[in-house]
């Protein structure tokens, strides 16, 4: 970019351009929220469809158990109290501990307490299961452990009771539990966590979308090419300010300052790079405060056309109108107006013909004041050729309608053609 040096950073510029631009600010928050969010509510809900068909598919925890029948006892040999003792060790670490070991079994030692359920289910009836699920055994791991549990079972009470008091009714197996309940308690939990996840991240979105929004505009703002601000209008430029001024007029004083530097130029042109820069309006309003005190003055406007032989200019050349016919305005008013526009025949170039100097030097005599509104310099040449017949340039700018590179080709053109800029008109 050229002419970096004009980039100066205006802080309250800034801010008040993010704030023009707060419907970027908003979309942006609102897709970090959405995405944030919805991440969150779319990765709670893929975790709780995984938990329920894993319920729904599983059948857990798995048990082992197997049934046995004690002999030879009666109520006076304190059947409960003497069960109690044996079972407490079938319980206990030892049995299990012993049992793992020997089979080179992964488990969870830490829920061992809890793995073997020892139940009275009638007179000198005994089930024993094993919670296999946890202590990490599968359901084949489980039945196998069932089976030596058995046997230890076996031998344990006939350790203790000293004769062989055990009948096995039936041979160790495995079996399952539904976990209905447990689903269901998932599924609010995970219901639950989902929504405080989602508002959550949500807000950390949203707030995220804020800084990421006015990063982007002030990232724009400073790297665009376009001049937003008044600071670089005017420096860029780099013309004497005449005023800072508004299309509506309202800014009387400025419009003033400028006419009373202007006063003493008959004739004067008035330049802007494009047409987005309210160049029409001000000129109007230059002209109304120049016209004051019993003085005359008169606006050229002069617009792009195709059509060359409604053209008042080709007219005049050709000398189909006088000057006379060519100005509008009622009789009473001082400020009247000349439309013209750019067309004109292939053979004819009208803002280099001799006539057209002499168009010029009428108006002069004619009026107090003459102010030349003409085409945006980026859409020709006919500005930089009137400006050969002027006895001043002032150029109209404002912010958001150009480029610095525009400006810089323009004051190099203006370089090239000896044309030197009487000052410049900042338009707010």
């Amino acid at each position: 970019m050229e002419n970096k040096s004009v980039r100066k950073v205006d802080m309250m510029n800034i801010i008040r351009y993010v704030f023009r631009k707060w419907l970027v600010v908003v979309i942006t928050a609102i897709v970090f929220a959405g995405a944030l969010g919805g991440y969150e509510f779319f990765k709670y809900k893929v975790q709780q469809a995984n938990e329920l068909y894993a319920n729904a598919h599983r059948i857990d925890p798995i048990y082992g158990s197997f049934v046995i029948y004690i002999n030879n006892f009666d109520e006076s040999d304190n059947f409960y109290n003497r069960i109690e003792d044996v079972t407490s060790i079938i319980r206990g670490y030892s049995a299990l501990n012993y049992l793992i070991e020997e089979n080179n079994l992964s488990a969870n030692m830490e829920g061992m307490t809890n793995c073997v359920t020892a139940v009275t289910v009638g007179i000198n009836q005994l089930e024993i299961s094993v919670e296999g699920s946890l202590i990490g055994l599968n359901q084949e791991q489980v039945v196998d452990v069932t089976r030596q549990l058995r046997d230890y079972t076996v031998a344990t009470f006939t350790k203790n009771f000293g004769r062989d008091s055990i009948l096995v009714l039936d041979e160790p197996h495995a079996g399952a539990y539904a976990l209905e309940k447990s689903t269901k308690m998932d599924d609010e939990k995970i219901q639950k966590i989902t929504k405080k996840k989602v508002v959550k991240y949500g807000i950390i979105g949203g707030a995220a979308g804020v800084a990421a929004g006015i990063i982007f505009v002030v990232f724009y703002a400073l790297i665009t090419t376009k001049l937003r601000f008044k600071t670089e209008v005017i420096e860029c430029y780099g013309y004497s300010l005449l005023g800072d001024v508004d299309k509506q007029g309202r800014n009387k004083e400025e419009y003033k300052g400028a006419a009373g530097v202007l006063k003493n130029l008959k004739l004067i042109l008035c330049l802007s790079l494009s047409d987005k820069e309210n160049r029409h309006e001000t000129v109007e309003n230059l002209a109304g405060v120049m016209a004051v005190n019993g003085k005359r003055a008169l606006v050229i406007r002069i617009e792009n056309g195709t059509d060359y032989e409604n053209n008042a200019l080709y007219q005049y050349i050709t000398a189909k109108k006088s000057v006379d016919d060519l100005i509008e305005g009622a009789q009473s008013t001082s400020v009247k107006l000349m439309n013209l526009t750019t067309a004109s025949p292939e053979d004819i170039d009208l803002f280099t013909h001799e006539k057209l100097a002499i168009l010029l030097a009428e108006v002069k005599n004619a009026f107090d004041s003459v102010l030349i509104d003409a085409p945006a310099l980026k859409t020709g040449v006919a500005g930089l050729n009137l400006a050969l017949f002027s006895d001043g340039v002032v150029i109209v700018a404002g912010r958001d309608a150009v480029k610095e590179s525009d400006v810089n080709k323009m004051k190099y053109s203006f370089a090239l053609n000896n044309i030197e800029c009487t000052g410049m008109l900042y338009v707010e």
